[in-house]
């Protein structure tokens, strides 16, 4: 038997799965199937039975799998595609839950299955496409009448607008843009040279709206979007209080110069030939000297 204590939850629930009534000291092999982004994704994990013939993955860690150690998520992070063709996804993807097919087999061949639904858009979260004022992106609203404290959520450079990201947010009571800052109707192609001041058009924008007016607005980016947030604090000091940074120091190369100023120059947060890492240590060293505070690790901070 499968028992799962949240069935039904956002991305982020932290979920116990337990096998119950195993022989003691058997191995059980658990595997994790669901279907996100037009793909189908699966994890595995093999786990022996305790003296009470059961299995808990908050507590055991797995003899072998898509994962090692003890993590009681570790099936939804380890998940990796499956070889075979996409499919598309509707464009609002992001509001539909995502289902996840738990299966259970134990030494004697018995099987046991569960079925769990993970969702990004809680409930009474709305998504709305924006495309006015040269603002470009999807808007992901929390239940209940505005004004919200409101959350920019930027991709990185695979130009995608992070739906899913701005859905979950929205979750947990703010409103979040999704932003595109290029490869987008009436923006850059490419990402290079993207003008800053394209940002102080969006906050202002925002600011005009009823659901944000004069209520807190914070800016989240991955990736690229987290140097260009980086590069936001240290540019603009009217933001340097209210970024939340989560970059990723991969050490990729790059041979343009993503985005610039046309009131302070090239404010380039990677120069040719040096590493995105780099850059960021750069743009850690800008924002410092803006005033705003001190950037913890290359990997996540929060202002």
């Amino acid at each position: 038997m499968i028992v799962v204590d949240q069935p039904v939850g956002l991305f982020d629930t932290p979920i116990a799965i337990v096998l119950e009534h195993l022989a003691p000291g058997t191995p059980a092999t658990i595997t994790a199937t669901s279907e996100m982004w037009g793909r189908v994704w699966r994890s595995h994990a093999t786990v022996v039975a305790d003296d009470a013939g059961s299995v808990e993955l908050i507590r055991d860690a797995p003899v072998t799998g898509t994962y090692s150690g003890v993590s009681a998520m570790g099936l939804f992070w380890s998940v990796a595609p499956v070889p075979g063709k996409s499919v598309p996804v509707p464009p609002d993807w992001a509001m539909q839950p995502s289902i996840v097919h738990i299966e259970a087999e134990a030494s004697d061949g018995r099987r046991a299955e569960a079925i769990l639904e993970r969702r990004l858009a809680g409930p009474g979260v709305t998504r709305r496409p924006v495309g006015e004022a040269g603002v470009v992106g999807t808007l992901f609203l929390p239940s209940g009448h505005g004004p919200h404290p409101t959350v920019v959520v930027l991709g990185g450079s695979d130009g995608m607008i992070s739906e899913h990201r701005a859905a979950l947010v929205a979750s947990h009571g703010y409103a979040a843009l999704a932003l595109a800052y290029f490869r987008a109707p009436g923006l850059p192609r490419e990402l290079a040279a993207i003008p800053i001041e394209h940002f102080e058009n969006v906050f202002r924008w925002m600011r005009a709206q009823a659901w944000l007016r004069d209520r807190y607005l914070a800016v989240w980016g991955a990736s690229r979007g987290g140097e260009l947030v980086l590069l936001l604090m240290g540019s603009r000091p009217s933001l340097s209080r209210r970024a939340i940074c989560r970059t990723s120091a991969t050490g990729a190369r790059s041979s343009e110069r993503p985005f610039r100023s046309r009131r302070h120059g090239d404010r380039s947060c990677s120069p040719p030939g040096r590493t995105i890492s780099s850059g960021l240590r750069q743009c850690s060293r800008t924002s410092q000297s803006a005033g705003s505070r001190s950037i913890s690790t290359p990997t996540r901070s929060g202002i």
